[in-house]
């Protein structure tokens, strides 16, 4: 299961950056993101990272973003 998440995940952030989806292609997209990530801030990583997953060609670094939300592990008091 992890692993087709992971995937699926890589796969729709790799659409949402694509800028082609319609704005409610993206709504569907946020929605399933915010149901299979566990970082609740995962946008946030992806759009307001400063630069944190850029490679050295400006690209976005999906597989290195994935990774960081998916080691995300809640506090737990």
């Amino acid at each position: 299961m992890h692993s087709e998440t992971i995937k699926t995940a890589e796969f729709l952030i790799a659409e949402l950056l694509s800028t082609e989806a319609g704005e409610e292609r993206e709504d569907e997209i946020f929605a399933i993101l915010d149901r299979i990530c566990p970082d609740p801030e995962w946008s946030d990583l992806i759009f307001y990272s400063n630069n944190a997953f850029l490679r050295d060609d400006g690209s976005f670094d999906i597989s290195t973003a994935v990774e960081k939300i998916f080691s995300y592990r809640p506090i737990i008091f």
